[in-house]
């Protein structure tokens, strides 16, 4: 009975370091739990405030592009429109400068008209002058 009580003893006495042992790695397990759950919390907080960065930035971009489209957009149709003006310009320039060349050969030929008729004048009054000329001559 007196060895059954020593080796019950013994066998408490190593139940209770065991349970020691057992108690000291669950506080150990439960710190540690403890700590992955923080780090799990701190990266799915950083992993929100990432994909809120990229999805404001993606929303950035968009905006972005679509100003520079508007601007592209409107900066060709200023270009459309100032060739269109100076297209008018031009075709008003190619207008007046027909006009002009017009006028302008309308007047070269009566100026040839009227030199025609001076120098056929002038003609008729030389055939005037030298047949008066033969005329008193022959007299």
């Amino acid at each position: 009975l007196r060895a059954k009580n020593e080796n019950l003893g013994a066998n408490t006495g190593a139940q209770k370091i065991e349970k020691t042992q057992l108690v000291t790695q669950n506080k150990n397990l439960t710190r540690r739990l403890s700590s992955l759950n923080q780090s799990k919390n701190t990266l799915n907080a950083s992993l929100r405030d990432l994909r809120l960065a990229e999805s404001t930035r993606a929303s950035e971009q968009r905006k972005s592009f679509a100003l520079m489209q508007n601007e592209m957009s409107t900066r060709i149709d200023q270009l459309n429109a100032d060739f269109d003006q100076s297209f008018q310009v031009q075709d008003g320039e190619v207008t007046r400068l027909k006009r002009k060349l017009e006028l302008a050969e309308k007047k070269h030929k009566d100026s040839e008209a009227s030199l025609k008729l001076e120098h056929q004048g002038i003609i008729d009054q030389y055939e005037e002058d030298l047949s008066s000329m033969l005329s008193a001559l022959e007299e």
